[in-house]
C-alpha cells in the first residue's frame, strides 16, 4: 500500500490543526458555564489550601454545577474526607483499587445518574506522597511532560485536558472510530480535614464517565486477531498528533464498537506536542506490528522528540 498520502496527511494535520482549531471545537464541546458551588462546604474559589495558578488551570475542566451527580458527590464528600486514606474510603462506600499509574481508581453505589450512567473516580490518598524531583518543576503545569511524581492535581488535570483534546480531534479528523470518556475535576472540600504525620492534603479528585469495556482478556484477544491496516491507519494520525497512549491497557475496545483512550496521562502538548508512549507491537498480531513499523519508518520527522 501507498502510504504517502496518510503521511502528507499527519504532515498538513501537524501544521495546520492548532491549538485555537483544538479550543474551537472544544468550546462548541464543553461550553464554558459559571462554576458555582451547589453547597458552601466546597466552595473552592475560597479554599486557603487552592494556589492562584492551580485555580487558573482547573477552572474550565472543573465539573458542571448542573451535573447530575455534583450533588451526590457533596453529599458524600460534604460530612467526611473520604480520600485521606484507604480505611477512609471503604467507610465511605469506596470500592478501590490501584492502576498501572499508582492512581486510585473507585466505584461508589451513589454514582449513577438518572440515565443509568455510572461515573468512577481517580484520585490520590492524601497519605499517597507525591515527591517532585527537581527535574519536574515546570512554568507551566501542563504543555509539558508530567510524570508521576507530580503533584496530583496536575496528573489529574492532564487527563482531563487530554480527555477533551482527544475529542476535539476526533471531530476535526472525522475519526469517529475513537473516543475517550468524559472527565471532570472535582475540588474537594475545605473541611473535613486532620492533619496528620506523614500525610498531604490532596485539592480534587478526578470524576470519569465509565464506559462499557470488554474484559482484559477479551480486549487482548482483540487487539490481537481483530485489528486492520486502516485501523492502524487511523491510529498513528492521532498518536503522531500526541493524542493517547497506545497499548491494549489504555485504548480498549467498547462493547459498542468504539476504540477508547481510557487514560490520558501520557498526552503531551506545546512546541513539538509529542508524548512518550509504548510501541504497541507487543499487542498486536505479528502482520500487524510489521504495518506499524512501517508506518514509523516512513514518517521519522514524528519521532525526533520521542525517547524509546
Amino acid at each position: 500500500m501507498n502510504i504517502r498520502p496518510l503521511l502528507f496527511l499527519i504532515f498538513f494535520l501537524n501544521q495546520y490543526c492548532t491549538a485555537a482549531s483544538y479550543e474551537q471545537v472544544e468550546e462548541i464541546l464543553y461550553p464554558r458555564k459559571q462554576v458555582v458551588s451547589s453547597d458552601n462546604c466546597n466552595n473552592w474559589k475560597y479554599n486557603p489550601y487552592i494556589s492562584s495558578e492551580e485555580r487558573r488551570w482547573i477552572t474550565p475542566y472543573l465539573i458542571p454545577s448542573d451535573h447530575p451527580i455534583k450533588r451526590k458527590l457533596d453529599q458524600i464528600f460534604k460530612n467526611e474526607r473520604a480520600t485521606s486514606d484507604e480505611e477512609a474510603a471503604k467507610k465511605a462506600g469506596f470500592t478501590v483499587f490501584v492502576s498501572g499509574s499508582g492512581t486510585r481508581i473507585a466505584s461508589h453505589p451513589k454514582l449513577v445518574d438518572r440515565y443509568g450512567q455510572h461515573y468512577l473516580i481517580k484520585f490520590h490518598y492524601d497519605n499517597d506522597l507525591l515527591k517532585s524531583p527537581p527535574h519536574c518543576v515546570q512554568k507551566k503545569p501542563v504543555y509539558e511532560h508530567v510524570c508521576r511524581a507530580c503533584p496530583s492535581w496536575k496528573q489529574l488535570l492532564n487527563r482531563a485536558m487530554a480527555a477533551r483534546k482527544i475529542d476535539a480531534a476526533t471531530h476535526i479528523l472525522k475519526l469517529p472510530r475513537f473516543i475517550a470518556p468524559k472527565k471532570w475535576l472535582y475540588p474537594l472540600p475545605r473541611r473535613p480535614y486532620e492533619a496528620k504525620e506523614g500525610y498531604k492534603r490532596k485539592n480534587y479528585i478526578l470524576v470519569v464517565e465509565k464506559l462499557n469495556l470488554f474484559e482484559y482478556e477479551k480486549n487482548k484477544y482483540l487487539w490481537k486477531n481483530r485489528i486492520l491496516k486502516n485501523m492502524l491507519e487511523e491510529l498513528y494520525t492521532m498518536v503522531s498528533l500526541g493524542l493517547g497512549d497506545v497499548s491494549h491497557e489504555n485504548l480498549q475496545f467498547t462493547r459498542t464498537g468504539k476504540w477508547a483512550f481510557i487514560d490520558g496521562e501520557c498526552c503531551f502538548w506545546g512546541d513539538g506536542g509529542f508524548q512518550v508512549w509504548p510501541h504497541p507491537g507487543y499487542s498486536l498480531s505479528a502482520e500487524m506490528r510489521a504495518y506499524w513499523d512501517e508506518l514509523c519508518r516512513h514518517n521519522k520527522f514524528h519521532w525526533k522528540n520521542i525517547v524509546d
